[in-house]
């Protein structure tokens, strides 16, 4: 259902507002595409990511809400991960820049 563009932009909007309301809200989402294994570092889910969200509005709310797009540890790791793979993305072209 959330594949579809008009789905897509919906849940997109809605969770846009609820990390303008609450910024450490993006930590707690981009802690959910996190993989811990056992002996390896953390992978980001970021297919399944880029499905529902678009990498550089997230990426600039995350930015323009620094440390209080997190609550936690666990959830400012997510952010660091995923601006970490975010830019790697951006070099290989795989993310157009903004």
């Amino acid at each position: 259902m959330t594949n579809r563009g008009e789905h897509r932009a919906a849940v997109r909007a809605y969770v846009k507002g609820l990390i303008k309301k609450e910024p450490a809200y993006l930590g707690r989402i981009l802690l959910r595409f996190v993989e811990k294994w056992p002996g390896s570092s953390p992978g980001f889910r970021w297919d399944d990511f880029s499905a529902l969200y678009d990498a550089n509005e997230i990426g600039a709310l995350a930015d323009d809400y620094g440390e209080r797009a997190s609550a936690t540890g666990e959830e400012r790791e997510a952010v660091e991960l995923f601006r970490l793979v975010l830019d790697r993305r951006k070099k290989e072209g795989s993310v157009p820049e903004a």
